[in-house]
């Protein structure tokens, strides 16, 4: 019987953390450099924190740097935790200004909440709008 060997494709890009802070969901990439309109993998192995609360910002920030790149929808508008899952991989790729950077989901997400991480705190987020 023999063993297929899968190769790790140069193009997957694993997360090194996951963490939550200030209302936004920080993805912490390795080190490397991307180049703009190149298809990247983005996998999530690590477990979403689960004080990440309904709505969070989800920005990427890559090694020791302290850019933080948004992550945003195949149409363009900025992706929130509950859009996204651990244990998946996403297509993404880098677009540039020259002088700043997103990473854009390459597909549609689905909307499912199942798996995703969540915090309520109890109060009527409409009344406390109001």
């Amino acid at each position: 019987m023999g063993y297929k060997v899968m190769r790790i494709d140069p193009r997957s890009v694993t997360e090194e953390t996951i963490t939550f802070a200030d209302g936004t969901l920080t993805i912490n990439v390795n080190q490397r450099a991307f180049n703009s309109r190149c298809p990247y993998f983005l996998r999530l192995v690590d477990e979403i924190p689960a004080e990440t609360t309904i709505g969070a910002a989800v920005v990427i920030t890559i090694g020791t740097g302290t850019v933080e790149y948004p992550l945003l929808a195949c149409d363009g508008t900025p992706v929130t935790a509950e859009r996204i899952r651990s244990g998946y991989s996403y297509p993404i790729k880098l677009v540039s200004s020259g002088t700043t950077g997103a990473f854009k989901l390459l597909g549609p997400l689905c909307y499912s909440k199942l798996g995703a991480a969540f915090s309520v705190d109890g109060t009527d987020p409409a009344a406390a709008g109001a």
